[in-house]
């Protein structure tokens, strides 16, 4: 097999096309092309990248007597898969959300119902959210469901661009999600005549813990683009 042969086969297993692996390598996608077909081979270093890229060794890029890979650490291969399918990690955040906010309400519907009979349907629904701080799990559950389905959305549209860093991202979009949810929710409690210090004591927990979730994934994106930027150019073919 040929070096051309084995790029356009772990191209095709990790999902990506000639444009986006020509940006990952900083050439051209007529580069890439080139090298698939065997026209052109690229430098040393731009195949000690391929080679980190996909986990596999330069020997076997390089020797058409090798057939199958031989392996590089996985750490390589993980990251890889991230670049091209990180955005699942959205609809990881959205599924938690939804099994927490279907767990919540099934374990709690009787007590829902109970209260909807014995009371007017607004009276009946205040209390329920009140008791055991139902209002704010329901609340800062939507916002995870809300920033997972808005992070996959996003992650699939950069899809072979993701970096670890956009995890930082994803953390900051569920945190203040679930802190603005939160927030939003305290203040009908507010309007209708809640006292400020219960409505802190209610709320305050869970929003400051959707900021400082926020805040926690702001920096690692910050960190994560700055150290990024820092790198050496790399020269292009």
């Amino acid at each position: 097999m040929t070096f051309g042969e084995k790029l356009q086969k772990l191209r095709a297993q990790a999902g990506l096309s000639q444009d986006q692996l020509a940006e990952l390598l900083d050439v051209s996608r007529q580069a890439v092309s080139k090298w698939e077909r065997n026209e052109a081979m690229p430098e040393a270093e731009k195949v000690v990248r391929i080679s980190r890229r996909f986990g596999v060794s330069t020997d076997y890029l390089l020797l058409e007597e090798m057939g199958s890979p031989t392996q590089r650490p996985n750490r390589r291969s993980v990251g890889a898969w991230f670049q091209s399918r990180g955005w699942l990690l959205g609809v990881l955040m959205a599924l938690y959300g939804l099994w927490r906010l279907l767990d919540l309400v099934s374990g709690s519907w009787e007590d829902l119902m109970r209260q909807l009979d014995q009371r007017t349907f607004w009276e009946g629904l205040e209390t329920y959210l009140f008791h055991y701080k139902r209002g704010t799990r329901i609340a800062a559950d939507l916002g995870w469901i809300a920033a997972g389905v808005t992070a996959a959305v996003g992650g699939a549209r950069i899809t072979g661009h993701i970096r670890w860093y956009h995890v930082g991202a994803v953390l900051a979009a569920g945190g203040t999600a679930s802190a603005l949810t939160v927030l939003l929710c305290c203040v009908p409690m507010l309007c209708i005549g809640l006292p400020a210090s219960h409505a802190l004591e209610i709320f305050g927990g869970d929003a400051l813990y959707g900021l400082a979730l926020a805040l926690t994934g702001l920096a690692i994106f910050l960190l994560g683009r700055l150290q990024e930027r820092k790198r050496p150019p790399i020269k292009t073919q």
